[in-house]
């Protein structure tokens, strides 16, 4: 019986683990496979055999793990922006338990192919470094087992170099002088056959003046702001002679501006949107020395709102600027036109008719004067009244009287007509 148990128990021990490592490998995939360009997107997806795990996703040749993702269900997928070439090489992923902790075997690997023959170089830090500080070159290759060389622009020498590279080769370096300043280049070659790639693209290494006040910065408007503004960026020093333009979270400067005259440079954001929020720096190099920079301004941050641009408060009463109105003034405005517009051409066509009907009234009375001569001889009329016909003259009429009455003045007997 006794036997029995023990033969059980080590079945079990066998069996338990193997079971286990039935479903330890995880399976990583590469999308797109065919390889991308420096700047595209690639996504790795890890397919894990159980719930609730923890996915890592390492490069072979670093040995660490480039990211993770907890609390995965059956697949963990990053998308990653191939910033670089020393993103290409061969990667793999596995997972882990944590209660109790147990490690999965890695999975079959996939090679992310970054197609590009030129070497890039990267600097840090890319600000400028103070004499005696210390500066590293990294350049990184689209192939392994290269020679390396890096190498100042100015003499045309190689600086540093190293065999046997598999990705990337760095260089860490103490700035002992300022003749290390310069725009520097790396490129790789090939030994069997010999071959020599392409140069990359060209990292300027600075010295730092810290001798020299760092310029100021002003932001207008500041603050938040809504999309579409024009925002004006100014730095100014009295030592500057080209003006540089820094924003949080890149390597190499947006903009620069040279300055002849005067000691201000003026950098035009047009149009804002969210993309242009941010930390904002700036530094200058001084007259005469185009690799010496100043220490970097007070830094100022940008808040882009969605919508439109911002718009100003109203005026006070008098005042020439304008004024941003409210949603629908300009219907409203544009319907009261219209209804002033429409009372003008009422009052007008009225005026008009009573202008007739003054006209024909009047007619008769002003044909009849003509006719003075023959029955009221020496009596004045007005015209514009009624004037009964016969041969008796007719009352005197009150001045006060009606419009529609003649007006007539009082007879004499003088024959020569009235006074």
């Amino acid at each position: 019986m006794a036997t029995t148990l023990v033969l059980l128990v080590l079945g079990w021990w066998l069996v338990a683990p193997s079971g286990v490592q039935g479903e330890s490998r995880p399976s990583l995939s590469l999308h797109p496979s065919e390889g991308v360009a420096v700047g595209d997107m690639v996504t790795l997806r890890c397919r894990v055999p159980r719930p609730g795990v923890r996915v890592l996703v390492y490069r072979e040749a670093g040995g660490t793990y480039r990211w993770y993702e907890d609390g995965v269900e059956d697949t963990a997928e990053f998308s990653v922006k191939v910033s670089d070439r020393c993103y290409a090489g061969r990667y793999r992923c596995r997972f882990e338990i944590l209660d109790p902790f147990w490690t999965s075997e890695p999975s079959d690997p996939v090679e992310l192919l970054v197609l590009e023959s030129r070497p890039s170089l990267l600097l840090r830090p890319s600000e400028g470094v103070a004499v005696g500080g210390m500066f590293t070159l990294r350049c990184c290759v689209p192939r392994p087992g290269v020679r390396v060389l890096v190498y100042q622009e100015a003499g045309g020498i190689y600086r540093w170099h190293r065999n046997r590279v598999e990705d990337m080769a760095e260089f860490s370096v103490r700035m002992s002088e300022r003749g290390y300043a310069g725009r520097y280049r790396c490129q790789f070659e090939t030994l069997d056959p010999f071959w020599t790639s392409e140069p990359s693209d060209p990292v300027e290494l600075l010295v730092l003046a810290t001798h020299y006040p760092p310029p100021t910065m002003s932001l207008s408007p500041g603050g938040r702001v809504g999309m579409g503004t024009n925002v004006t960026i100014r730095c100014q020093s009295t030592y500057g002679a080209t003006f540089v333009l820094h924003k949080a979270g890149s390597s190499v400067p947006i903009r620069r501006q040279d300055v002849d005259r005067g000691d201000t440079a003026t950098f035009v954001l047009p149009g804002v949107t969210p993309s242009d929020a941010g930390t904002y720096g700036c530094s200058y190099r001084l007259r005469g020395f185009p690799f010496t920079s100043s220490c970097r301004s007070a830094e100022v941050t940008l808040e882009v709102e969605p919508g439109g641009p911002s718009k100003a408060p109203c005026p006070l009463a008098g005042a020439s600027a304008p004024c941003s109105r409210p949603p629908g003034a300009e219907e409203e405005k544009s319907g009261w036109n219209l209804a002033v517009v429409g009372g003008c051409a009422a009052a007008l066509l009225v005026v008009v008719v009573i202008m007739i009907i003054v006209f024909l009234a009047a007619a008769p009375c002003c044909r009849r004067r003509r006719g003075e001569s023959q029955g009221w001889a020496g009596v004045k009329m007005s015209c514009g009244t009624r004037v009964p016909w016969g041969p008796a003259v007719p009352p005197l009429v009150s001045p006060t009287s009606p419009i529609d009455s003649c007006i007539l003045p009082r007879a004499t007997s003088d024959p020569q007509g009235p006074l």
